[in-house]
C-alpha cells in the first residue's frame, strides 16, 4: 500500500472591505499556526537583517482559537517592538486542565523594514474548522 501526501497551500489572501482576511491551512494545529505566522510575516513585508538570537515564545489560552490570536498578537509584539522576525517553528500545542498552552521557537533575525503595519490579529469570525484531515482559518488583520 502506497502512502501519499496531498500538496497543500499554506495561506490564501481573500477580499476583505478594510483589513486583510486570509485562509490559513495545516495537516495539525501546529502546522496551522506556523503558516499563520507565516501570513503574517508576508502581510508585514519583514526584510532580513543579520542573524539574532533564538526566541522562546509560550502562550497560554482558554480555547485553540484564542491561543491562534494571541500567538499571532506576540509575533506582531515581537517584530514591532524588538524587530525580531523569523521561521516560526511550533514545538508543541497541549491543552493542561482547562487552558491551551503552545510552545514555539522563532530563529529570530533583526527585521529590516517592516513594510505593512499589521496592528493585531482579529477574533471577528474567527472558528478552526478540519474539513478531510485538513485544517484551516479565516482570520482577519486589523492594517
Amino acid at each position: 500500500m502506497r502512502s501519499y501526501q496531498r500538496k497543500m497551500k499554506k495561506f490564501e489572501i481573500l477580499d476583505h472591505t478594510a483589513d486583510v482576511r486570509a485562509r490559513v491551512f495545516g495537516n495539525n494545529p501546529e502546522n496551522l499556526f506556523e503558516n499563520a505566522a507565516g501570513l503574517l510575516y508576508r502581510l508585514m513585508e519583514t526584510g532580513r537583517g543579520r542573524q539574532g538570537t533564538e526566541e522562546s515564545i509560550m502562550v497560554e489560552a482558554g480555547t485553540l482559537e484564542d491561543l491562534l490570536v494571541r500567538f499571532l498578537n506576540e509575533l506582531i509584539y515581537l517584530a514591532e517592538t524588538a524587530g525580531k522576525a523569523g521561521r516560526v517553528k511550533v514545538e508543541r500545542i497541549s491543552r493542561e486542565g482547562s487552558r491551551m498552552r503552545l510552545s514555539a521557537r522563532m530563529g529570530s533575525r533583526q527585521a529590516v523594514s517592516l513594510g505593512k503595519e499589521v496592528k493585531a490579529a482579529t477574533y471577528h469570525g474567527l472558528k478552526i474548522k478540519e474539513e478531510k484531515g485538513i485544517l484551516s482559518v479565516s482570520i482577519i488583520f486589523d492594517v
